[in-house]
């Protein structure tokens, strides 16, 4: 089945038959809408950036800089809202051991949307159920892997399936309550160290840089980076809750 033909266009996969559909059709509706109109965009982005990153996240994307895609799949199931991320394997070159978005490269003649639905699905292991299309939060350039990443923002009901994710590039699947972006005592600061590469020559081991960096705390999980800024632009943009 091709991406266009699993997403809706003329018709709604939550066409409402109870009270509970009547308010998920509307959540996704006000979402649309509030993703159509001014994004918080950079003040969302630069508040939950790590120290030391402004001209890398927050910067002109370089030319060169390789089009990538992730998705915040907004899942449905039991009367709550769930966007699953993935746990990086410590093998992988770039943000290994971190939590992710699932998502990767943008391919020669695909669109962001193509792109991103494609990533879930190798990444993950199931098709989405008739995802809906909600729109789309400020494009994102991550330095360190040289990706100017593009989120895509859908939402469809949860799989019955479990999820059978690819273990090259995911450790595990981190399912995290959309209710708990809103709170703003689940993001907290921490202060992270890395080493500095000795200049050739120097016998002096450099002292490790040190900066801050905020980020999402869900159970043993830490969200922070470029899937924690996202996130943070993502819960700015939630519906108020009824």
């Amino acid at each position: 089945m091709s991406v266009q033909n699993r997403l809706s266009t003329d018709r709604k996969p939550f066409q409402p038959q109870t009270l509970d559909d009547a308010a998920v059709e509307q959540f996704i509706s006000q979402l649309q809408q509030r993703l159509t109109h001014d994004l918080p965009g950079r003040r969302a982005l630069r508040y939950r950036s790590p120290q030391l990153s402004y001209g890398r996240h927050c910067g002109p994307a370089p030319r060169t800089a390789r089009q990538a895609a992730v998705v915040v799949m907004l899942l449905w199931s039991d009367g709550g809202w769930t966007v699953p991320l993935t746990k990086r394997p410590l093998s992988i070159k770039h943000h290994g051991g971190q939590i992710c978005l699932p998502g990767g490269r943008i391919e020669p003649n695909e669109s962001t949307i193509e792109a991103a639905l494609r990533e879930f699905e190798e990444e993950l292991g199931i098709c989405p159920l008739q995802p809906e299309l909600c729109g789309e939060l400020s494009p994102l350039y991550v330095y360190a892997s040289d990706n100017l990443v593009h989120p895509v923002v859908m939402a469809c009901r949860r799989p019955e399936s479990p999820w059978v994710p690819d273990r090259i590039e995911v450790d595990e699947v981190v399912e995290v309550p959309l209710e708990h972006l809103r709170e703003p005592g689940h993001w907290q600061d921490r202060l992270l160290q890395r080493p500095i590469r000795r200049v050739s020559g120097n016998p002096e081991i450099p002292p490790p840089l040190r900066f801050v960096a905020s980020g999402l705390r869900y159970q043993q999980h830490w969200v922070w980076g470029a899937t924690g800024m996202i996130l943070a632009e993502l819960a700015e943009c939630l519906p108020p809750q009824s």
